[in-house]
């Protein structure tokens, strides 16, 4: 729907191709697909590409070295706004409101995409494709997530990733849960009072 927003919080930016001769995981191109690159039978699937209007798009999060320098100008060129782990580290809360509102200029409704793997693995490693030394925290992507919950035009949120046979005990699990559900609490007060 052209109304709709994504705040994409991942630990990658996902813009490879099948023609692009990386991993060949489809999931390693979401975005690609989303802004019309890739297979056009993907690219293609609601009509005319692109899916979604790249101003509607942010990435937040994202390890720096998972993107090269074409693929920072593609993004920029779109006009989807980026904001990788150091930039994101420097003010969490301050930068995932503002890649929000920028979202959602436009009004309408934003989805969230939370990838496990925005975290730095070397803080909780639960992602399927662990990222070490991107430097995000759990705590760091979870005020992320209370400051985007608490915007009026959030909608939803899409968990991906977890692989919990990568958390023989379950503590790491347990503090996922309960980092999630402090963040859309704290979010949903926020956005109650604000």
């Amino acid at each position: 729907h052209p109304e709709v927003g994504l705040m994409y919080l991942d630990g990658d930016t996902d813009l490879g191709t099948p023609q692009g001769g990386g991993s060949g995981i489809l999931d390693s191109m979401g975005v690609a697909h989303l802004l019309g690159r890739g297979a056009r039978e993907l690219a293609g699937l609601a009509g005319q590409p692109p899916l979604l209007d790249p101003a509607r798009l942010a990435i937040v999060g994202a390890d720096p070295r998972e993107t090269d320098d074409a693929g920072r100008r593609f993004l920029a060129g779109a006009g989807v706004r980026l904001a990788e782990a150091p930039e994101f580290m420097a003010d969490p809360a301050g930068v995932a409101a503002s890649a929000m509102a920028g979202v959602a200029a436009a009004s309408g409704p934003v989805v969230v995409h939370f990838d496990v793997d925005v975290v730095d693995s070397g803080d909780l490693p639960l992602g399927n494709f662990p990222h070490y030394g991107s430097g995000v925290s759990l705590a760091a992507a979870m005020t992320a997530l209370g400051a985007i919950r608490a915007h009026p035009s959030f909608a939803g949120l899409v968990l991906t990733e977890v692989n919990p046979t990568h958390d023989g005990d379950g503590s790491l699990l347990g503090r996922y849960i309960q980092g999630l559900a402090s963040a859309l609490a704290a979010g949903g007060q926020n956005r109650e009072h604000g």
